[in-house]
Order: C-alpha cells, then structure tokens, then sequence
C-alpha cells in the first residue's frame, strides 16, 4: 500500500509565505489606485501631465491584482491540503482516543505558544453545560455555515459572519464576491478619513466597510467601545465582560476587534470576528471564550478557537478600547 505522508509544518509555513506575500500584493494594489485617483483629481486643476501617470498605473494595478489573487489562491489551496490529509488522520485516530469508537474527540488541537486553541469539533460544547453561555447552533445556523476569508479582509467578513449566526443566508460564494467588490472599490476617500478617525483595520479595510455590509443585508444593530473620557482613560473592562457575557447568554454573537499577539501569537497588527460563546465558573467570573476566526481550516480543526478570557480581553481593550457590533433583535 503507497504511504502519502506531509510535513505539515514546512507546508503551513510556505502557505503563510504567500499570505504575505498576498497581503502586501494587495496593499501595493490599493496603493496604485489612491495614487491614480490622486494624479488624475490634480489633473484638473492643471498638473495635465499627472493624467499620463495615472493611466501607467491604472495599466500596472490589474496585474497586481491578479498576482496577489493568485497569492492567496495558494495560500488558501495548501491550507486545504494540510486540513484534508490532516483530517484524516484525526478521523482514523478517534476510534482510540478520548471516547471509544464516539467518533467525537474532546481534545484540542494548539496551534503553538499561544492563549487560544482550534478546536476540533464544535459540537463537545453545549449551552448550559460547564459554564458555557453559546449562541444557537443548529437553529439560526450551523457551524459549516461559517465563512472564510479571503486574504486581509477580516472586517468585511467578520461582518457577514455575524449576519450568518444570526440567521442570514450568506453563501461562500456570495461573501466572496462581496469580497471583490470591496477590493474593486475606490479606496482613497476612506484612506483620508482614516487619517482622522486613526481606526483603519490592519487586516486591510476600514471598519466603515462592515457597517457598509450590514446596511446592505438591511440588520438593525448597535456599536460602540468602552472607552472613558473620549478615549484618554482606560477602557472599561469590567463592563465589557458583563456585556460580553449578557449578550452570549441571550444568545447574541458579538463582533469585536482585537491585537492578535496575547490570543492568537501573531505578533503586532489587528483581527476582527465574533464571539459565539462565552464560559463563566461558579462565581460568574469569565473564564474562556469561544470564537469564530473567519480563518480556513487549520492545524486540523475547524475555523472555531477557545480562548482564555484574560489573553481575550487584554487583546479586546488594547484595540481601539474594546470596539464591537451586535445585531438588535
């Protein structure tokens, strides 16, 4: 019998390697087409020969899109290979670990040095149970429901993630074409506005192209941070977990923006997803939280992570003081 065998750690690096290297394709795109729209608006008042320049890179910028969407295909396609060989390899092993033949494994798979872990199966938690508040899973909607990414674009698909778990009817195909749309927008009348609100999302859209995207699915829904006197004090954490926990046990998934190196071990910049469930011990003390990245399969389990609650929360209010969205229902 041939033996098909995987270094999955060599093949989940190069797979970062054109994440980044799509990331940065991406960001030059944008860049292209804010200095287009800069050339050809001077052209107006007289600068003629800026016109010129604006068409050499208006002919550049379709090819630098292309690469960085070749980029993240890659990326996405070497994800794929190591989920589908890894998986299997976890599906033949669950006959021996943790249950006897259940075909359900408690463990959960770390990803390295970091607070948060992938969990393999959404399914070993349930409302009620060990502290846990979740949202409806099964009802509104089910965890293969969940959206992935396309390269940086976390805000807008964390966006639609939160539409989905509250019942919305978004399709892989539908966000991804949502995706492409948001990428062929004219950037730099956001670029400007971020240079005043400083609230630019480091994965690559403004949060503005989230409440974009819920304005379009017509949700009723509330915002806000916990930030104390207009943003110079710190951020009210006691406040934020009861809110976080008060919506998780209504049964409301709650969209948040947070830094990535206390939850998730990636360093500097910023991710937005939902929360969908929240674990309190017996004197209603926050402990773990659950949440739905908007990443591909990985380290063989699913796009869901359990996090501990204070690398969640240091994360949360050291990012633009604990911002998140909910849907009104």
């Amino acid at each position: 019998m041939a033996e098909v065998s995987m270094d999955y750690a060599v093949v989940e690096s190069m797979a970062e390697g054109f994440r980044g290297a799509a990331e940065s394709l991406q960001a030059v795109n944008r860049a292209l087409e804010t200095a287009a729209a800069i050339l050809r608006a001077s052209a107006f008042v007289g600068m003629v020969g800026n016109l010129a320049l604006a068409e050499y890179l208006d002919n550049i910028q379709p090819n630098v899109a292309r690469l960085a969407a070749t980029c993240d295909e890659l990326n996405s396609d070497l994800l794929g290979a190591v989920a589908s060989l890894r998986d299997g390899d976890l599906s033949g092993s669950q006959r021996f670990i943790d249950g006897g033949g259940s075909g359900r494994s408690g463990a959960k798979t770390s990803p390295g040095a970091v607070g948060g872990k992938a969990v393999n199966y959404l399914s070993m938690y349930q409302d009620g149970v060990n502290g846990w508040q979740l949202i409806p899973i099964g009802g509104n909607f089910t965890s293969d429901e969940l959206l992935t990414q396309k390269g940086p674009s976390c805000t807008i698909y964390g966006a639609m993630n939160l539409l989905v778990e509250n019942g919305y009817d978004i399709s892989q195909a539908d966000a991804d074409a949502i995706y492409q749309d948001h990428i062929n927008k004219p950037r730099s009348l956001d670029i400007m506005y971020d240079m005043l609100d400083g609230k630019h999302d480091e994965e690559g859209f403004p949060n503005e192209d989230a409440f974009e995207i819920l304005d379009k699915y017509g949700a009723d829904y509330d915002s806000g941070d916990f930030s104390t006197y207009w943003g110079l004090g710190s951020p009210e954490r006691g406040d934020a977990e009861k809110f976080l926990v008060k919506q998780l046990n209504a049964g409301n998934p709650v969209y948040v923006g947070t830094e990535m190196n206390e939850a998730f071990g990636m360093g500097s910049g910023a991710h937005a997803y939902t929360v969908i469930g929240a674990q309190t011990d017996s004197n209603g003390k926050l402990t773990n939280v659950l949440v739905s990245t908007n990443w591909a399969q990985r380290y063989g389990s699913g796009p869901v992570w359990e996090i501990p609650a204070r690398d969640f929360m240091d994360d949360w209010m050291e990012y633009n003081d604990g911002e998140y969205i909910v849907l009104k229902h």
